[in-house]
């Protein structure tokens, strides 16, 4: 195969083997990382239907301990572990990133491409932005100034 599959934050050496084990290191079963998501993993919404209507999603449970072990960590895919459940919801944040570990192990495993990180780091400057930001605005309301420290 030739990819180090451990450089995905968030799997051990234990989930990589048993994922391999079922999947097998041939990914041409799946046409795209989303038929792989939602076909195998079951980790996209199947809709339910009534009379040919759409009355609501189902999804299935998870209990991933891969993104578990993200809670604490300090990676970037751990950062949006622990940022999601303040807008989704602890179980829709669960999926989210549980989906996003498959996918970036999808195109490892197929195509052999890392993940750039280059995107990580974009985002962590958005936000890092838009907490000064935040930080601007209360200080401003609250009638003190801030500074900034060179470093």
């Amino acid at each position: 195969m030739g990819t180090d599959l451990t450089e995905i934050e968030g799997f051990s050496d234990k989930t990589l083997l048993t994922i391999l084990s079922v999947t097998g290191t041939d990914m041409n079963h799946w046409k795209t990382s989303q038929q792989f998501v939602s076909s195998w993993l079951r980790l996209s919404p199947r809709p339910q239907k009534n009379a040919n209507k759409v009355v609501g999603y189902d999804c299935s449970k998870t209990n991933n301990p891969a993104t578990q072990s993200l809670h604490s960590s300090k990676s970037p895919m751990g950062c949006l572990y622990r940022k999601l459940p303040v807008r989704k919801g602890a179980k829709a944040a669960i999926k989210a990133v549980a989906r996003k570990l498959a996918v970036l192990l999808y195109t490892l495993i197929k195509n052999g491409t890392r993940h750039s990180s280059e995107y990580f780091e974009a985002e962590k400057k958005k936000q890092s932005v838009r907490d000064e930001n935040k930080l601007q605005k209360l200080a401003k309301q609250l009638d003190y100034g801030l500074t900034k420290i060179a470093s």
